[in-house]
């Protein structure tokens, strides 16, 4: 049975409170109840990309397992939104990561792709056909 081994991250360091939200026009008791709980949100500075993002987050993922770059079978996910009209950004994550032993399984299932890559690695892992997913 397949497990997760390792998780990686990455958030960009630009700090944006609900503050930056308030115009004073909301009809609710304070922002962060507009905002469900959320106290702030990250946002990418204009030198990092859904790619440049997804390589720092996969590379933290590969230092916190046992595998090196060359031993993914199969990187499974999305990165969205695509800086290319054609072809996929995992790809360019592959190239990134110098994973050169791996094929590249784009899925675009918006809400649902986290679950899917899950899914998708776990039936490639239990039968065999991979030893190694991203």
């Amino acid at each position: 049975m397949a497990r997760i081994e390792a998780t990686g991250r990455y958030m960009p360091e630009k700090i944006v409170t609900n503050d930056a939200f308030s115009d004073g026009t909301l009809l609710f008791e304070s922002v962060q109840d507009f905002f469900n709980g959320f106290q702030e949100r990250r946002h990418a500075s204009p030198n990092e990309s859904g790619i440049s993002m997804a390589t720092c987050a996969a590379k933290d993922a590969l230092a916190n397992s046992q595998y090196e770059p060359e031993d993914i079978d199969l990187i499974v996910g999305a990165i969205l939104p695509n800086e290319n009209l054609y072809g996929e950004d995992l790809n360019l994550l592959q190239h990134e990561l110098g994973a050169i032993n791996a094929s590249v399984l784009p899925i675009n299932t918006t809400c649902s792709s986290f679950l899917s890559a899950l899914n998708i690695a776990d039936s490639q892992i239990s039968t065999g056909k991979k030893r190694c997913v991203l």
